[in-house]
C-alpha cells in the first residue's frame, strides 16, 4: 500500500499549533494559553477538525471516504502538539491520531488495550514499544472517523522528550491496536513522521513566529508475521509427582530478502500475560462427561466425585493415603475442587492416551472458532464478573501475573533447561498392592531460544517423533508445522522457532467414584453397618493445570549482519497461547474383568489339557 507523502492537516489544528487562536471567537491569540489551547483542541469534534483540511494536497471531501464493509482502519493523521525544548513548557506536549474507520466497526473504544506502536528519536538500533495507550476523544460521521489522544504517562512523555531532537522529532509508527469483542486487532501504519520547528508560544524565544513543519515517509522495513504456537514436554516427569517441564514456543516465517540484507535473526522482543488455569477434568467416559459437564459453574455435590489415583501405604494394619486433588470428595485431599470450570471429553474413549488440543482452550481465530475461555465467559459469567485481560472470567484461572511480561530474548541467552524422568507404566499388580512405577531413565535437555527450520530438516528426519524431539515441538503440531515450513519455503521465506519461557505442567490420573448405599465394614474390623460409601467407577480420567499466555505479541525482531544490528518492527494481532493438555505420565489401566476372566479360563483349560496328557501318559505305561 502506497503511503501518503503528506499527512492530514486540519485548519483548526494548524491554527491551534501555530497561532493559538480558536475560530469561534472564544479566545484571542493574546489570551490563549497552552493548557487552554490543548483542552479546547481535545474537546472539538473530529468532523469540525476535518472540515477544510487537506490530504495529500487535496481538500478534504467526505465522499472520498466512503463506508466499506471490508475496509480496515487507517491512521490518516499523526499530530505533534505543542512541542517545546523549554522545560517549563514541556508539560503541554502531546500526541494525537485521527483514524478513518471505513467499516464503521464497533470497537471497544474505551478499552485499556487500545494502543499504538511507536519508536521515537530515529535510532535504528532501539526497540519499538506498544505501551502507549490510546484514549478515545470523539467520533464523527456515525463512527467513520475516530479521534484519539496518545495517553502518555509522565515517564513516557519525559522519555520521548529526551530521545527526540529539537531540530527534528522523529516518530516511527508501525501499527495500532483496537479491541473488538474478545479480540485485539493490530492494523498497519508503517509511516515515519518528522516534525521540526515550533508552534507559536512554544519556541525558546517566546515572540518567535510559527516555524512548525513536518514531512512523512514510509517506514524502511516492517514485518507482518503469521505467528503460530507449539509446546514441548520431555518424556516422563521432571522428578516431581504428576509434573512435567514445559517449553513454550512460537514459530513464524521471515522473507529471505530481509535475511540476505540484514543478516540472521538474533533477538525477539515480545510481551505476554501469564495465567495458570484452574483444574481441568478430562474423561474418556461419556456418561461421566455428561454428568460433570452439567455441574460446571455449580458447587460440588451430587452422586459422582473424583480424586487423584495416588499410591497409599499400609502401616500398622491400616491403609493411609493423601490425594493431591479431589472434587466432591473431601477425605485427605490437599486441593479441593469446589467448583468445576473445565470438562473435556477424550474423543478416543480413553483418557490414558488422549491429548486435548490447545484450540479447545484458546480457539482458532482464522477459522472463527471460539475456545473454552471465551465460551465459558459467555455462558456462565454474570455482568459483575471480574475479567482477566478485559476478556475472560477470572474463575478460569487459579492465578494471574500482576502485569504483562515484556522481554527481548537473544539467541545468545542461556539455554532453557528441561528434565525428563521416564517411568514404566504401572501394572495391575502394582496397582493392587500400592507399588510405585519403576524409573527407566533420566534425561536433561538444553535448548536454544531461537532456531531456524528448513524443508531440508523435514526431509532429513523422516520420522515424526525424532523430528519433534530434535526441534522441541509437540507431536500433535507436527503436521501443521511441516506444512507451515513447506509453504514458507515456496514463498521464499525462512521459518524460525522462538522459545520464550518454560513452566511446570500438572497432570494426574483420577479415580471417578459414585455414591452408593450398602454394608460398610468399620475401620476397626467390627460388624458391618448399612451406610453410604464411595464406589470406584473407573480411572478413565485425569485432572491437569497449565500456564497459558494471554495477548502474546511480538513487537520487533533484530537481525545482525557482521557488526550491524537492524531492529525491524512487527505488526501482528496479539494471540492467546495454551500448550496441548497431555495425559498423565503414569496411568493405570482400568480393571477389565472380561480380559482377566478370559486369561483365567485359558489357564484352567491349559491345566486341564496338561492333566489329560499326563493321565494318558500314565495309562500307556
Amino acid at each position: 500500500m502506497e503511503r501518503l507523502k503528506t499527512i492530514l492537516i486540519t485548519v483548526l489544528t494548524l491554527m491551534l499549533l501555530a497561532l493559538g487562536v480558536i475560530t469561534d471567537g472564544y479566545y484571542s491569540a493574546q489570551a490563549s494559553t497552552l493548557d487552554t489551547r490543548q483542552a479546547i483542541y481535545e474537546q472539538r469534534n473530529v468532523m469540525d477538525d476535518l472540515e477544510g483540511s487537506t490530504v495529500n494536497g487535496k481538500k478534504f471531501d467526505l465522499s472520498d471516504y466512503p463506508y466499506s464493509a471490508g475496509g480496515s482502519p487507517q491512521v490518516i493523521s499523526f499530530i505533534e502538539f505543542c512541542y517545546s525544548s523549554v522545560y517549563e513548557k514541556q508539560s503541554y506536549f502531546g500526541l494525537y491520531i485521527y483514524v478513518y474507520n471505513p467499516a464503521r466497526t464497533a470497537f471497544n473504544l474505551t478499552s485499556e488495550k487500545n494502543c499504538i506502536q511507536i519508536r521515537t528519536g530515529g535510532d535504528q538500533s532501539s526497540s519499538f514499544s506498544n505501551n502507549y495507550k490510546l484514549k478515545y476523544l470523539n467520533s464523527g460521521a456515525e463512527g467513520l472517523f475516530l479521534k484519539f489522544k496518545i495517553d502518555l504517562t509522565s515517564v513516557q512523555k519525559q522519555g520521548i522528550l529526551s530521545r527526540v531532537k529539537s531540530s527534528e522529532r522523529v516518530y516511527e509508527v508501525s501499527g495500532f491496536q483496537l479491541m473488538l469483542d474478545k479480540e485485539v486487532e493490530e492494523y498497519s501504519v508503517g509511516v515515519t513522521y518528522r516534525y521540526s520547528g515550533y508552534a507559536e508560544g512554544c519556541a525558546p524565544t517566546a515572540e518567535q513566529d510559527c516555524t512548525l513543519t513536518y514531512i512523512t515517509d514510509e517506514l524502511e522495513k516492517c514485518l507482518s508475521l503469521d505467528v503460530r504456537s507449539t509446546a514441548y514436554r520431555p518424556e516422563g516427569t521432571n522428578g516431581s509427582a504428576y509434573r512435567q517441564d514445559t517449553l513454550h514456543s512460537v514459530y513464524f516465517s521471515v522473507p529471505n530478502e530481509i535475511i540476505e540484507e540484514c543478516g540472521e535473526m538474533t533477538k525477539v522482543h515480545a510481551k505476554w500475560l501469564n495465567a495458570y488455569t484452574a483444574p481441568m477434568l478430562i474423561t474418556g467416559d461419556k456418561e461421566d462427561y455428561n454428568y460433570f459437564y452439567d455441574r460446571i459453574g455449580k458447587e460440588a455435590s451430587g452422586k459422582y466425585g473424583f480424586h487423584t489415583n495416588q499410591d497409599g501405604r499400609f502401616w500398622g494394619g491400616f491403609y493411609f493415603v493423601k490425594y493431591s486433588h479431589g472434587y466432591n470428595y473431601a477425605d485427605n485431599v490437599e486441593n479441593i475442587i469446589s467448583n468445576l470450570r473445565y470438562v473435556f471429553y477424550a474423543e478416543s474413549g480413553s483418557a490414558d492416551n488422549y491429548t486435548v488440543p490447545a484450540e479447545e482452550l484458546v480457539g482458532n481465530r482464522k477459522r472463527g472458532e471460539k475456545g473454552w475461555f471465551e465460551t465459558y465467559t459467555e455462558r456462565f459469567s454474570s455482568d459483575s464478573t471480574e475479567l482477566v485481560d478485559e476478556r475472560f472470567d477470572s474463575v478460569l484461572f487459579e492465578k494471574v501475573d500482576d502485569e504483562y511480561t515484556e522481554k527481548t530474548i537473544s539467541a545468545d541467552d542461556d539455554d532453557f533447561k528441561l528434565t525428563g524422568v521416564k517411568y514404566s507404566s504401572k501394572t495391575l499388580w502394582q496397582k493392587l498392592y500400592g507399588l510405585s512405577a519403576d524409573v527407566a531413565f533420566t534425561k536433561e535437555y538444553s535448548i536454544c531460544p531461537i532456531q531456524e527450520v528448513t524443508v531440508d530438516d523435514i526431509k532429513r528426519i523422516n520420522d515424526k517423533t525424532a523430528f519433534c524431539n530434535e526441534f522441541y515441538i509437540h507431536e500433535i503440531d507436527y503436521d501443521k508445522f511441516c506444512d507451515y515450513v513447506t509453504e514458507a519455503d515456496e514463498r521464499d521465506e525462512t521459518v524460525y522457532l522462538f522459545r520464550y519461557m518454560q513452566s511446570e505442567y500438572f497432570s494426574a490420573e483420577q479415580v471417578v467414584c459414585e455414591l452408593k448405599q450398602g454394608l460398610i465394614r468399620p475401620i476397626d474390623g467390627g460388624i458391618p453397618i448399612w451406610g453410604t460409601y464411595w464406589a470406584e467407577r473407573n480411572t478413565n480420567a485425569f485432572v491437569c493445570q497449565t500456564w497459558v499466555q494471554l495477548g502474546f505479541d511480538i513487537i520487533d525482531v533484530t537481525f545482525k549482519l557482521k557488526d550491524v544490528e537492524t531492529v525491524i518492527p512487527v505488526v501482528m494481532s496479539p494471540i492467546d497461547i495454551a500448550p496441548p493438555l497431555d495425559h498423565p505420565v503414569i496411568t493405570t489401566p482400568d480393571f477389565e474383568f472380561w480380559r482377566y476372566g478370559v486369561a483365567i479360563i485359558g489357564a484352567l483349560l491349559g491345566a486341564v489339557i496338561v492333566t489329560v496328557i499326563i493321565d494318558k501318559g500314565v495309562e500307556k505305561e
